[in-house]
């Protein structure tokens, strides 16, 4: 009775207490998945007894921990299901929040930033990011502040917004900070045979220590979720998931809108990466990891653009900042927009220059900032329309 790759299913849940038990996992939990690679790992501890053998005394199992990565497309979030892998990201990056909408009442623009008087602010979150109906096309801005019902977006929209006018806050995942709470996550991959029954592992304990965006020219774009667990348990009479039968819509590399700085650029190997530094947290009551606590963030990311001059060298030497925005469309050049990227302020680490079939290139390496020191993170979103 073989077991086929192609029946293999992975689902992801949050854990009400770290690595407790194996959760119940629901059919509409399953990922649609590209690639999914999990290892386990038993210690294995020597005793080094002196006896009367030449041999050593048999060894004992220490601590457990699971490792691995989960990759998906980056797609459409569907309208019933959400965020294809929406718990991966929310894991991994820190916070989610969902949609919501309201109506502008006044607006006034400022360089930087556009200040909307809503009739409500209800689901509307620092950090998130809105999309705002203009009469030239829908425009997506991260909401960098919230006083009454007064918004602050950032950037700033290419026009005012007239009264009434609809704004809508989209499914969006934002950095958490040191006080907000990060659930662990189980997660199951289902090994299904040609006969016979069902085979479950179930990784307890799970975070995501980096979520890695690619968006190669032309081509789908692709989210990779690196993971680190504790202790794991195995089911030789598995479960029968009916996995969800999803039809998403893939985010494509082109006819994109890309602005760094302030300016439009014809980006190339665009990526982003938030990483996730971990501690765990050992503990005798348990199979040595009783918990694990993310304890430092960093956004990176790269991209390359032809090279015209020194421009890009100088912007890296002076130290200056600017805000990153990137929006996908849903194929053609006029297609809605379905996911994006907004950082208010990022940094260049680097600019290094390339020749690729006689072009020349420059790649700019850069960090994501913090704008402020508020209760909410406004350094990243990562929204899907």
């Amino acid at each position: 009775m073989p077991f086929l790759n192609k029946g293999r299913a992975v689902a992801v849940t949050e854990e009400v207490t770290y690595a407790a038990a194996a959760p119940t996992f629901t059919d509409s939990q399953y990922v649609d998945y590209t690639t999914a690679e999990i290892s386990t790992s038993i210690e294995n501890l020597e005793r080094n007894v002196i006896r009367n053998s030449m041999l050593k005394l048999e060894s004992v199992l220490g601590q457990e921990a699971s490792s691995g990565s989960i990759n998906v497309e980056v797609s459409k979030a569907d309208v019933t299901a959400g965020v294809n892998g929406h718990l991966l990201y929310k894991n991994g990056i820190g916070k989610f929040y969902a949609k919501a909408t309201a109506t502008t009442v006044s607006a006034t623009a400022g360089t930087t930033t556009t200040v909307l008087q809503l009739t409500s602010v209800a689901g509307i979150n620092e950090g998130q990011t809105v999309s705002v109906a203009l009469g030239t096309g829908t425009e997506f801005a991260m909401v960098t502040d919230i006083t009454g019902l007064v918004a602050t977006i950032a950037p700033a929209l290419s026009a005012i917004p007239p009264s009434t006018t609809a704004v809508a806050a989209v499914a969006s995942y934002a950095l958490s900070k040191p006080n907000d709470t990060v659930l662990s996550l189980a997660v199951r991959e289902n090994l299904k045979p040609t006969t016979g029954s069902n085979i479950d592992y179930t990784y307890l304990g799970v975070m995501v220590t980096d979520v890695s965006l690619d968006y190669p020219v032309a081509n789908i774009a692709t989210a990779a979720f690196s993971i680190g667990g504790a202790g794991f348990t195995t089911n030789g009479s598995g479960t029968n998931p009916v996995t969800p039968c999803l039809i998403a819509t893939p985010v494509v590399g082109k006819n994109a809108i890309f602005k760094a700085f302030g300016l439009s650029f014809n980006a190339q190997d665009v990526s982003l990466k938030v990483g996730t530094t971990v501690t765990d947290v050992n503990g005798i009551s348990g199979d040595g990891i009783s918990n694990k606590i993310g304890v430092m963030k960093e956004v990176t990311g790269s991209f390359r653009v032809e090279y015209t001059g020194t421009s890009n060298m100088d912007r890296f030497k002076a130290g200056t900042k600017g805000a990153f925005t990137m929006l996908l469309r849903d194929g053609g050049k006029t297609s809605p927009i379905i996911q994006g990227l907004i950082l208010p302020s990022i940094k260049l680490t680097n600019v290094t220059r390339s020749n690729d079939g006689e072009i020349l290139y420059d790649t700019m390496e850069f960090q994501g900032l913090s704008i402020d020191c508020d209760t909410n993170e406004k350094a990243l979103s990562v929204f899907f329309v």
